[in-house]
């Protein structure tokens, strides 16, 4: 890495792990006992969505006596609060879910939480689950989409004949919730939009697919190899969104911690041979090298030198890590250049669609004020717009820096 590290992010980065080694342990060790800005670490930890694997890890080393109390009630609260979630509304309702499908014959693979709260997580309180996402054929989403009605799910607006499939280009059908509205659900047709360079056939997810088992279910899940794939790329185009619900570092844990569960059911020379040369390959060499780089993530040391692409830049890379990664907050001109050209005119128009956005856009951004007045966000919006105008007169080489990431990561996906 071509930067420094805050002391914060040092203790994230040890912590954002399900397992400390003895290395690990030194560190937070050696940093505890420094000077930490703890607001800043729990605003840090809380943006990373790792708040509970920290508390854990400084349960564990009885280190929470360090921690000023408010920071500790914070961080405890969060834990219990991911737990409760899981265990009274998500897992049941994804047990419901699965019954129904089976009886609406109709096959599904659960994709990131809904997997992997019930196979790589030890404890379901050291991982946020938001909503379920789940995968079906394209053939079966209209008798999917039914079957969700008879559960009684119904669609977020309340209006409009919401059993209707998504626009073409969308990978997931309209967003569902729960009867008692605890529960948002998104159903997938595939794990990428169809209009992104990055779309691939998925029959190949389906035709690698293996058995296994939820809450004494059986369920179709990801061959090891395309949950790999899946977490990489959602980690890669999440990366261009900088909206709040995105932690990098818990998509980041998720990656290495599943890589560290199946690291011997990893056919890493079929993904080479798979996607190497492809629109593919940039997006995956990014998501894999960051979680070997900050996360020590178990990826096979001749794995990486023989699948680095061609537009791999080490230092663009560097501020990757530090403004698309590490950063936490808003960055005003996310998904600033578009993924399918670099063209001066899409920047100019990208920017101006930002400058003024439109309703949908800020409800997006502000995804925890979805119920207030479109004026009230756009005002938000406005005075975080000045001020990271005030911060980029400040600091302009950083918003070069960031420029030059996004264009760097379109250029790999081209």
């Amino acid at each position: 890495m071509n930067f420094a590290l805050e002391p914060e992010e040092r203790v994230l980065l040890h912590s954002a792990r399900l397992d400390l080694d003895l290395e690990d342990r030194k560190g937070l060790d050696q940093l505890l006992a420094g000077n930490l800005d703890w607001t800043r670490l729990l605003n840090k930890a809380d943006w990373h969505e790792t708040a509970a694997l920290l508390v854990h890890h400084l349960e564990v080393m009885g280190q929470t006596d360090a921690v000023p109390t408010p920071v500790l009630e914070r961080l405890n609260t969060i834990k219990l609060e991911q737990r409760v979630r899981f265990f009274f509304f998500l897992q049941p309702e994804l047990l419901r879910i699965l019954e129904g499908m089976r009886s609406a014959g109709v096959e599904i693979i659960p994709l990131k939480g809904a997997y992997l709260m019930n196979t790589v997580y030890p404890d379901v309180s050291l991982r946020p689950v938001g909503d379920l996402d789940l995968l079906a054929r394209e053939g079966d989403l209209p008798r999917a989409m039914q079957a969700l009605a008879g559960l009684g799910y119904r669609s977020r607006t309340g209006g409009g004949p919401w059993v209707e499939i998504a626009a073409s280009h969308h990978h997931h059908c309209p967003r569902v919730l729960s009867p008692d509205g605890a529960v948002e659900l998104e159903l997938h047709r595939h794990v990428v939009r169809r209009r992104t360079p990055l779309h691939f056939p998925i029959e190949r997810f389906w035709e690698r697919g293996t058995s296994g088992e939820i809450g004494g279910q059986p369920v179709r899940v990801l061959a090891a190899r395309d949950l790999v794939t899946h977490l990489s790329l959602a980690f890669f185009l999440d990366r261009r969104r900088r909206a709040r619900g995105y932690g990098s570092l818990r998509q980041l844990v998720d990656l290495s911690e599943s890589i560290r569960h199946f690291e011997h059911g990893i056919d890493w020379n079929g993904m080479a041979r798979e996607y190497e040369g492809g629109t593919l390959q940039g997006s995956l060499y990014v998501a894999l090298r960051a979680a070997r780089e900050l996360l020590d993530a178990p990826v096979p040391a001749e794995f990486l030198p023989s699948f680095r692409p061609r537009d791999f830049e080490t230092v663009i890379f560097g501020y990757f890590l530090r403004f698309k990664v590490l950063n936490e907050g808003f960055w005003f001109f996310h998904d600033l250049v578009e993924p399918r050209d670099n063209h001066w005119w899409n920047i100019t128009k990208a920017a101006i669609h930002r400058l003024v956005p439109s309703a949908s856009y800020l409800r997006d951004k502000y995804q925890r004020q979805n119920n207030s007045a479109a004026g009230r966000l756009f005002q938000k919006h406005l005075r975080e717009a000045s001020h990271m105008a005030l911060g980029a007169c400040r600091d302009p080489r950083s918003v070069i820096q960031e420029l030059q990431a996004d264009t760097w990561m379109n250029r790999l996906q081209l």
